[in-house]
Formats: C-alpha cells, sequence, structure tokens
C-alpha cells in the first residue's frame, strides 16, 4: 500500500517532505495515506478492494498559526504528531487536527473541510495564557 501511494503521489506531482499509509478501522482492506508538503497536507483514501484511484483532498498546514501559542505547545504539538498535523483557526481558537492520532476521515463543517474530526483545541485566557482541551468536528 505504501509503494502504490507513493506511486500515485508522484504521479500527481505530489513531493511530499514525508508521508505514510496506515490502515484504517479492525479490517486492513481501507486505508489513508497521508502526505505533507510545506504548506499542505494531503489525503488518500485507499482500498485494497477497489479498482478505482481516489483522488487526493489537499488542506492547509498552516504552520504560522502555531506561532500564536507558547513555544512549548506548539513544540509539543509538532512533535507529538511527527510532523503529520494542519492547524486551523477557528474563531478565537486554534485547532490541530493530528493525523497520527484521529483518522475518522474527512468532515466538513460550514463550508470547511478538515482532514479529521478530532482536534487538540487552545483557547486563550486575557492573561494571554492558554487553555489546552480536545473537540469534534460535528457535521449537522
Amino acid at each position: 500500500v505504501s509503494n502504490k501511494i507513493s506511486l500515485d503521489l508522484a504521479n500527481d506531482g505530489i513531493f511530499p517532505e514525508q508521508y505514510m499509509a496506515m490502515p484504517v478501522g479492525a479490517a486492513s482492506t481501507k486505508w489513508y495515506g497521508v502526505a505533507v508538503t510545506q504548506d499542505s497536507l494531503y489525503l488518500q483514501k485507499y482500498n485494497l478492494l477497489a479498482d478505482k484511484k481516489s483522488k487526493f483532498e489537499a488542506f492547509p498546514v498552516n504552520r504560522e498559526l502555531l506561532n500564536r501559542l507558547t513555544p512549548e505547545y506548539a513544540e509539543k504539538m509538532k512533535w507529538f504528531s511527527k510532523g503529520f498535523y494542519a492547524v486551523h483557526a477557528h474563531g478565537e481558537e486554534i485547532w490541530v487536527f493530528n493525523l497520527q492520532v484521529d483518522m475518522r476521515g474527512i468532515v466538513e463543517l460550514e463550508n470547511t473541510k478538515f482532514p479529521t474530526a478530532g482536534y487538540f483545541k487552545f483557547t486563550q485566557n486575557p492573561d494571554g495564557s492558554w487553555n489546552y482541551g480536545s473537540g469534534t468536528v460535528v457535521q449537522p
């Protein structure tokens, strides 16, 4: 599967800094390919039993949003995700989607697509400190 996804990346002109293939769920017939470039995170669904190739979905990484957090939080998110993350500003919150932890599939909320449902959430307090939590994108 990893070789197939690597070939699909090259055929689509995507040359990632890193990529991985991982099974989804209890059965190993469904997989995701995750590739990271300087500015984007790409996901491809892959099914061992299907003949049709899935296209890659691209998500902005938004690394600059981590600069809003304390350096300690930013570095922990980078380390914990092993580089497989995307960041999104949602109102006053910073959401970090870690593809090493959550691979439930692409979800959409308010016309915005996210690489998975679960995220780590950071909310800034009036004194400048940050609260840490987690959340799930719930589709209506």
